[in-house]
């Protein structure tokens, strides 16, 4: 009885440091590497870089010539989105408009996503830096 006894406790301290090592490196709920961090988007801030391409598009839109919008565009996107461009019987000056209005809803230094309102439905646009501080359009 006595050797149970003895067995039991050394089971009891045996889990209970097992228990206590295990919590020490776990990681919180606010510092989880597998889960993205919640990050507020007035965090983000627009460079004057991506200010420059914003107002170039701006422009492009607004005066509704497609070759100025598709110059905005990195060369990977303009054959997808060139026949888009050509084809649209929507007016362009309504993204030029809505871009005026945009809302920064992720940035880092390589990428930034917008937000634009058109008629009251939301849409997304992104921007990448090829890490030469050029800034393009990749996603409209």
């Amino acid at each position: 009885m006595k050797n149970q006894y003895h067995s039991f406790k050394l089971f009891v301290v045996g889990f209970l440091l097992a228990a206590g090592l295990n919590h020490i490196p776990s990681c919180s709920n606010n510092e989880s590497p597998t889960q993205p961090i919640d990050g507020n988007p007035a965090e983000y801030s627009e460079t004057q870089s991506m200010k420059n391409l914003s107002d170039s598009l701006i422009s492009a839109f607004k005066s509704e010539n497609k070759e100025k919008v598709m110059n905005c565009f990195n060369e990977e996107f303009k054959n997808t989105y060139q026949p888009i461009i050509n084809n649209t019987t929507k007016s362009l000056s309504a993204f030029g408009t809505a871009l005026e209005m945009r809302k920064l809803t992720f940035a880092n230094s390589l990428y930034a996503e917008y937000e634009l309102t058109i008629d009251g439905i939301i849409y997304t646009i992104a921007y990448a830096n090829s890490g030469d501080s050029k800034w393009q359009l990749v996603r409209l």
